[in-house]
């Protein structure tokens, strides 16, 4: 089973029917706008079904349900902020180097002018000593 129809299978079960419905013609919008702008298609469409995932779950619900994924997403997030890069979390979490660098570039890449800050930083600690 591909991983669209697993996640969609998932979701199915989730969400109430409306949410539901309202996923999947985000999804197939997705689809549209991926195609105008060339973009990859079968990203933009788990984005566009996953968008309201948690929508319908209380905040200790998500904590509960998610609380794996959290840890590893916060961890990642404090290598980053913290002079790390995609070889720390690859020898820190186990992960493959593949695996490793495309979560490195999809963090650095989610808000303009991240990496140019995290570095501007990381600069700042070298030079007070903080980090070496």
């Amino acid at each position: 089973m591909e991983l669209l129809e697993e996640i969609n299978n998932r979701i199915k079960n989730t969400l109430s029917e409306k949410r539901y419905f309202h996923s999947v013609c985000t999804m197939n919008r997705m689809e549209i706008l991926a195609k105008i702008y060339n973009v990859d298609v079968e990203k933009a469409k788990l984005v566009g079904i996953i968008h309201d995932i948690a929508k319908e779950m209380t905040a200790k619900e998500v904590k509960k349900k998610f609380h794996e994924e959290r840890s590893k997403a916060k961890g990642y997030e404090f290598a980053f902020n913290y002079a790390g890069n995609a070889s720390t979390i690859q020898r820190n979490f186990g992960l493959t180097a593949e695996k490793a660098n495309n979560i490195y570039n999809s963090y650095m890449s989610g808000f303009n002018g991240l990496k140019a800050y995290i570095d501007l930083r990381k600069k700042d600690w070298w030079e007070k000593g903080y980090i070496n």
